[in-house]
This record gives C-alpha cells, structure tokens and sequence, in this order.
C-alpha cells in the first residue's frame, strides 16, 4: 500500500482539482510533504484515457503553463467530452522552485528516476506516476523544452520504436499535434525515462521540445496551446473542435529524424562558445559550425567544431559557456 495519499476521486464525472503528497521529511518538518498539483477530468463511460505532464525538470515552463491554461479551458467551454484526462502541470515541484533542471533535494534528474529500484523524494514523484497513474490510461503525453541548457526548434517528438503498429499510431498522432517541426529521435541515455517506461508497457507516448533558453517563449507556448487541441481532437476527447477555433493556428509540420550520436556537435575544450549559425539553418558534413574561445590563454580559438552529418539545426546551446561533452548542436535529417 502506498504511503502517497491523493485528493481526487478516479472515476467520478466532472473536472476535479487536488493534490498527490510526497513525504518529505525536513530538519523544520518532521512529517513534512511536498504537494504535487493534479487535475482530473471525466465524461461518460467510453472515450480515450489520457495523461498529460510537464515540469519534470524545473527550468522548461511552457509545458505547466499551457497544461494549466489547458484545464481552464476545458472547464469554460461547453462541449460534449469523452473520457479521462489526468493533467499533471508539474511533476517536479522542488526543481521548479529553484529553476534547477534537477531536485535541489536529492539532485535526481525525474526523467531519469522511472525505475523500481530508486529510492528518495525524486524517485517517489516516479513511483507515484508509475503505479498509480499509468495503469489508468492508454496514452501518456510528456511536455518538456530545452530548459537552461538547451534551445529547440518547436517541437513535437517520438522514439524511432521497433514495433511497427506502434510506430504507425505515435507518427499518427505526432502529426496530429501539428508542430512546425516533427522530429523522430533515437535517444542517447534511455535508461529510468518516463518515455521507456511508458513504451515499455505498449503504451503510447510523445513529448516535446519547446524552445528553451531558461525562458518562456512565446512561438513555444502557441505551439503548445495549438497541439494541445489538436491531439484531445485526435483522440477523440474533444468530439468537436469548432469551439476551440480561435485556439488553432495552422504550421506545416515538417519530418526530422536524429539517427545517431554523430547529429550532436561537442567540443572537447573548455571556453566561449560562438555558433556559427542559429536554429532552423541548414548546414553540410564537414562544415565549421561554431568556435570555442579560450580565457585562460593568448590563443583567439582554441577549437573549432565541425557538424558531422548534413542536415538543419534543431537545437543550440543559448549559454557561451561550455565544457567538453557540453551539446552546442543537435542536427536533424529531413524524411
């Protein structure tokens, strides 16, 4: 039996607002929580299950405040629902708070804790989400942005998944969610992700990149607003979308795929990084794409950095200061 209590009532009809508590004891609260916000909504018996979420790491904003604004919205218009949707706006509350892409409490990354072998407050939020909430819907929809580190091109992303029937309904719905850009990744580090927890079960996921930068960007909250609609539309909850028009924006989704470790350009020194070119540019193998500076001597470059595939920018890195293995550059091919 989980210790994690929880104020909604599942199953009952209507829009409920609450909280699930993580315990949290503190040198000042000895039985102290931290409470996680989470709304849920029911029509009738049939209709899809749904999760939303956002906030799992604490600097990448959109996602809560279109997740938020969501609720709203769903509570103020007058339309025929179906089904279940659970909004979670914020996973992690405590990295959100000090606008940490990890918990300031046990420096875990939530995206990375999604394993039944963990243990401590980070993990705790992911055992929630995993025993209890996963097992009551059949598609789980994760917002992210590139947080303070990173800066994306607006974006809705899946796996490249091996199951083919699979593969056919993410990229279905990816295009639903019609985002400017669409981008089929291969991940790097797939290990304790909510994504491969979620796929590992033969459940549907997508998550996005919604610009970044430590900021919230306005293309990356229309973007947001716009898919949101689109994908309750697509699976049914929202029967009718003519009163959400004023929401709707029309971008041509374009396909990318990220195949490889050779999409992602590093440098191997330390310095001020100064890129070449910006988001969305097309660059060739081979082409110089940024520089890095030294401080610390009389030399003006200290490396020069070269893609190494031919394709276009779909994320940089907004800091100048970067380290060996930092990312300056995600580079994605056209399909």
């Amino acid at each position: 039996m989980s210790e994690i209590q929880c104020d909604i009532k599942f199953g009952h009809e209507g829009l409920q607002r609450g909280h699930f508590y993580i315990p949290c004891p503190r040198n000042d609260s000895a039985w102290g929580v931290i409470p996680i916000p989470i709304i849920y909504f029911k029509s009738g018996e049939a209709g899809p299950r749904l999760l939303f979420t956002g906030g799992a790491h604490g600097d990448e904003f959109e996602g809560p405040i279109a997740l938020r604004n969501l609720a709203e919205m769903i509570e103020s218009k007058d339309v025929d629902y179906k089904g279940e949707l659970i909004i979670i706006p914020v996973m992690n509350i405590p990295a959100m708070k000090s606008s940490q892409r990890l918990s300031p409490l046990d420096g875990r990354d939530l995206n990375r804790s999604f394993s039944k072998h963990l243990e401590g407050v980070t993990p705790s939020i992911a055992q929630y989400i995993m025993n209890f909430l996963i097992p009551k819907v059949d598609v789980v929809f994760d917002f992210h942005s590139g947080g303070n580190s990173l800066d994306f091109v607006p974006s809705i992303l899946m796996h490249n998944l091996s199951d083919a029937s699979m593969r056919e309904k993410t990229k279905a719905a990816l295009k639903a969610f019609g985002a400017p850009y669409a981008i089929i990744l291969e991940e790097i580090d797939a290990t304790g992700m909510l994504d491969t927890y979620v796929e590992g079960l033969g459940k549907l996921f997508l998550t996005t990149e919604l610009r970044g930068g430590g900021k919230v960007n306005l293309d990356g909250m229309q973007v947001a607003h716009n898919g949101l609609i689109r994908l309750l539309h697509f699976f049914g909850f929202i029967p009718e979308i003519e009163a959400f028009k004023s929401h709707l924006q029309n971008y041509d989704t374009t396909f990318f795929e990220v195949p490889s470790e050779k999409c992602f350009c590093r440098p191997s020194t330390t310095g001020v990084f100064e890129p070449l070119f910006k988001l969305g540019d097309s660059v060739k193998k081979g082409e110089l794409v940024g520089l890095v500076h030294s401080i610390e001597s009389c030399e003006t470059v200290v490396e020069k950095v070269y893609s190494q595939v031919d394709g276009y920018i779909l994320a940089d890195r907004p800091k100048a200061w970067c380290a060996p293995g930092d990312s300056l550059f995600m580079i994605g091919q056209k399909i």
